[in-house]
């Protein structure tokens, strides 16, 4: 029973951040350093282009890794919280709600990279971005 709860929860909290559709995805605009990065001769990029592409994910990247280590305590503590039978919502509300904020601060470190970086492109690089996507 406690591993049926446990991947009841799992289930939704993974189904509510799964991949939206285009027009419900808030990032559609943005895109990966990775992304520029691979074609960045088709972009054009100059040299000082991807040093600051670099530079922002090298700046970002720690924190993000610290985030993304908060996240899987936080997710250990909500699962050894979930799996004590009988339990209240009260008991596991605290440490849901640590989890889904680490999980927002580490989305919003990432928004903020993707930004950055697609802010040292001009708007054709942006447009032909969008027509690689």
């Amino acid at each position: 029973m406690k591993k049926l709860i446990l991947i009841l929860l799992l289930l939704f909290v993974a189904q509510s951040f799964a991949e939206q559709s285009p027009e419900r995805d808030p990032t559609r605009s943005l895109f990966p350093p990775d992304k520029i990065m691979e074609n960045s001769e088709e972009l054009g990029l100059t040299q000082e282009q991807k040093k600051e592409v670099h530079e922002i994910v090298q700046k970002l990247q720690p924190k993000l890794m610290e985030y993304q280590e908060e996240l899987q305590d936080s997710q250990k503590l909500v699962s050894k919280a979930l799996s004590v039978y009988p339990t209240s919502f009260s008991k596991v509300e605290p440490f849901l709600r640590s989890m889904f904020q680490e999980e927002g601060e580490m989305k919003l470190l990432h928004i903020k990279m993707l930004l950055e970086v697609r802010n040292i492109l001009s708007a054709e690089q942006v447009e032909i971005l969008k027509s690689i996507k």
